[in-house]
Parts: structure tokens; sequence; C-alpha cells
């Protein structure tokens, strides 16, 4: 008799998510025009598994069943604002300005272990097998763009302009085995 193996495996998963967007634009006058964007995300994901592997090779007290659980909690928040402006000052000279400014927020929870039980479900080994893993990212900036264009003559632009960005990154993370 050789060695023999069966799996089952359950799996619940549940997501709640809530989002939203907002813009608005407006003239000022003739020659300007502001505009307003932002957008949020929170999502908050779940899942739980548990598998069960049974191992038969004919020897009755040689048998064995291992059992494991697995949770993985992800939430995740996104959140950013955008601000543009454009003037055109005369006929030749126009601006451009945006503004930009983000936030994000990861977090990961995963848990897994595994007990070892005999045939006849008797626990021979608790934890077996562990993993444990926190994760938590922040990513936070700021970034901006002001362009400035002149028309010097009939076919001939002249463009200059600068840009930047902030930014402060966070990552930590936890491992536990």
């Amino acid at each position: 008799a050789g060695l023999t193996r069966g799996s089952r495996s359950e799996n619940w998963n549940w997501t709640d998510e809530w989002r939203t967007r907002f813009g608005m634009d407006y003239q000022l006058d003739k020659k300007s025009v502001v505009s307003v964007e932002g957008s949020f995300s929170d999502n908050q994901a779940s899942q739980q598994e548990k598998d069960e592997i049974r191992s038969d090779n004919g020897n009755p007290t040689e048998n064995t069943v291992q059992q494991s659980r697995a949770k993985h909690h992800q939430p995740q928040r996104y959140w950013d604002i955008s601000f543009y402006a454009d003037r055109k000052w005369t006929n030749g000279l126009k601006t451009q300005l945006a503004l930009d400014y983000y936030n994000r927020k990861q977090n990961q929870d995963y848990a897994f272990t595994s007990d070892l039980y005999d045939s006849e479900l008797n626990l021979i080994q608790a934890d077996n097998a562990r993993f444990l893993n926190k994760t938590q990212r922040h990513l936070k900036g700021f970034s901006y763009t002001l362009d400035l264009s002149w028309k010097i003559q009939d076919g001939f632009e002249l463009k200059t302009g600068t840009k930047g960005s902030f930014s402060e990154v966070d990552n930590s993370s936890e491992y536990d085995y």
C-alpha cells in the first residue's frame, strides 16, 4: 500500500469598498480658469481560509491529519486633491499652475497556523507551522508644476516652467515564524 492524500478547502471572502470623486471648474473671467478635483477611496478586504489534508500510508498508527487556518485582512485608504489654474495675461503670455496632494495608506495583517493530528483526531502538535506578517505602508506627498509660455511672433512660442515633488514614505513590516 502506498501513501494516499485527501484534501478539503473552505474560503470566505469579504470586501467593503467606498469611493467618491468630486470636481469643479470655474471661469473667473474671460482670461482665467480654476479647477479643483478630489477623490477618496476606502477599501476593507478580508479573507479566511481553512484547509485539511489527510495522509494515509496503510499503517493506522502513522496516519495524520493536518488542519491549517489563514486570515488575511488588507485595509487601504487613498485620497487625492488637485488644484489647477490657467491665466491668459495678454495675447502672447499664458501661465498654468497645477498643485497635487496625495495620501495613501495600506495595511496588511496575515496569520497562518497549522496543527497536526493523528488519525483519531488527537492533537500531536499545535502550531506545527505558523506564520504571521503585518505590514504598514504610508505614502504622502505634494507636487507642483508652473508653466509660462509667450508667443514671440507668428509660428514661434517660447515655453519655460518648473516642477517638483516632495514625498514621505513610511514602511514597516513584522514577521514571526
